[in-house]
């Protein structure tokens, strides 16, 4: 049977800018569907980075929050919205971990991201203005200093994503040949989360 993944993007209900510790936010792929282990490129796979793999909307407004997006021009990557790349069958994962993601059947595999990245500092349109250089590298990195503090907001995995290839993990660490796919993504529940100074 053909292997499907569940995919959930997950934040604390307050997100604060004055909280000793930062919020974080995790994403949470879980493998379905399948008897078997998977391996996935990190670089082929359209949760890497995972900026390019959410979207959060202003419950006061209704408006998509406009994220920065990430083009990924790797050989071993597609750029966003070209088709993604094999990953070769000729080749065995062995050793290379950092590479992959490994997801078992019915085992949650999560990724973590600090997102809170400037610590403290609120950065609201008026005081990007005055920042000169560093304007680009905020402005480009995900977290909440995108939002706005008294707003409530959802959160979730974008529509329409799939994953274009995968090998099977097998037990004597030769990886089950070519590649395979489309695997369809279903994207679980949005959380709503509330930006507070």
């Amino acid at each position: 049977m053909a292997p499907r993944i569940i995919a959930q993007a997950n934040l604390p209900v307050l997100c604060s800018f004055s909280s000793e510790e930062a919020p974080v936010l995790r994403l949470t792929l879980t493998l379905t569907s399948s008897s078997s282990t998977i391996k996935i490129h990190r670089h082929a796979s359209p949760f890497w980075p995972i900026v390019n793999a959410l979207s959060i909307i202003n419950l006061q407004t209704h408006e998509v929050v406009q994220l920065p997006r990430m083009d990924i021009n790797f050989r071993s990557a597609a750029a966003q919205g070209e088709k993604e790349p094999s990953v070769s069958s000729s080749a065995t994962t062995e050793g290379q971990d950092d590479y992959y993601m490994t997801l078992q059947p019915g085992v949650p595999y999560t990724t973590s991201l600090d997102f809170r990245p400037f610590g403290h500092e609120i950065y609201d349109s008026e005081r990007l203005k005055g920042l000169g250089s560093d304007k680009y590298r905020i402005a480009t990195t995900l977290g909440m200093h995108l939002l706005q503090t008294g707003v409530e907001y959802d959160i979730s995995v974008r529509e329409g994503m799939k994953l274009g290839s995968w090998i099977e993990d097998t037990p004597s660490g030769q990886d089950e040949a070519a590649e395979r796919g489309p695997v369809p993504i279903d994207i679980a529940n949005s959380v709503k989360f509330h930006v507070e100074a």
